[in-house]
């Protein structure tokens, strides 16, 4: 029989997910694929044979597991229906033909984002779930696997525009909403609105749902620019970028976003938590705590010469070539989800 992991992500297949068309965010996983065919390994999105049948069953966040409310959960059963797949979700499958030493959970997002990640009683029907979570990890190290968010990254960085080319600051960000306590959205709407306001012609901004009046949101964003078709273009061409978490202080978590920035021969303004410092080197971003306004901040970037500038990037370069940024490599996923699984041939 042929070896097949299914890769279940709700609302994604191979043409969408598995696309290194968009803006190269998913090539980890694209890698992945290529990957598992090396080592003799199917990776399938669609489930098209018997769910006993695959080696694993993997599942990315709660989202592809369970619908959190009754709206969602009549949505993807009429989905599920109209694809001839019945009212039954893959989760509920799964649990019912007793695959737990088969399935799998990777929890990539933070409370802020999917808080149902959290809800530990649902956990109980995975035989692995990869998280970064130091709480989850310290709950129970034989279910909770540590890993990393993969990113796609190298240690060269994009130099198309010399430093005097180059505007100030920008932000490519999702304009979203959550009650999470610890949450960042509204922080970092408050510095956009502060930044395009202070320095208009030096400031601009990229992202989804920007563009429209929300409920949590009235203002109206004069530096929006739309969606960035390249996210490694538009960094390009700034000195600065606004590289905020979606949530503050939460142990472990560093997502893609500070890596997108290094790429682009651009420096993260990051804010997300102190432990930061102990996966990336200080040397190679700005970070937003260490000024107690938005004034000192702009009047940092502004002050900031050419060589202190080139000196971050080159700090940039170091830490991307060094072994430290290896954990959050595409290599350092591949090689930790194929030992816990053991899938060496």
């Amino acid at each position: 029989m042929k070896k097949v992991i299914l890769f279940y992500y709700e609302g994604q297949d191979e043409s969408s997910f598995l696309s290194s068309s968009r803006d190269e965010c998913n090539q980890p996983y694209v890698d992945f694929r290529d990957y598992l065919l090396d080592i003799g390994i199917k990776l399938e999105m669609t489930p098209n044979r018997p769910l006993e049948d695959y080696m694993y069953i993997c599942f990315w966040n709660m989202y592809s597991v369970k619908a959190f409310n009754v709206i969602s959960k009549m949505k993807r059963s009429a989905a599920s229906f109209v694809e001839g797949r019945g009212v039954t979700s893959i989760y509920q499958k799964c649990v019912k033909k007793g695959l737990k030493e088969k399935m799998v959970l990777f929890l990539s997002e933070p409370a802020s984002v999917v808080p149902e990640n959290y809800v530990t009683q649902d956990h109980y029907n995975f035989s692995y779930i990869f998280t970064w979570s130091s709480k989850l990890l310290n709950r129970d190290r034989h279910l909770y696997k540590y890993f990393n968010i993969p990113t796609n990254f190298s240690s060269q960085r994009c130099d198309k525009f010399s430093f005097d080319r180059k505007k100030l600051l920008v932000d490519i960000s999702g304009n979203k909403y959550s009650k999470h306590p610890r949450e960042l959205y509204s922080g970092r709407r408050k510095d956009i609105q502060y930044f395009e306001k202070k320095i208009p012609n030096e400031f601009d901004l990229y992202g989804f749902n920007w563009g429209t009046i929300k409920p949590y949101d009235k203002h109206l964003y004069a530096s929006y620019r739309g969606v960035a078709l390249s996210k490694k273009d538009v960094f390009s061409k700034y000195k600065f970028a606004i590289c905020y978490e979606n949530i503050h202080d939460e142990e472990n978590y560093i997502s893609n976003r500070i890596f997108d920035i290094f790429t682009a021969g651009c420096i993260p303004i990051y804010w997300g938590g102190a432990y930061i410092n102990d996966f990336i080197d200080q040397s190679t971003f700005i970070n937003r705590e260490d000024f107690e306004t938005n004034e000192l901040l702009v009047d940092h970037l502004i002050s900031m010469t050419e060589y202190e500038h080139t000196v971050y990037l080159e700090n940039i370069n170091s830490y991307l070539a060094s072994s430290k940024s290896h954990k959050f490599s595409s290599k350092a996923f591949f090689e930790n989800f194929t030992k816990t699984l053991e899938l060496r041939l």
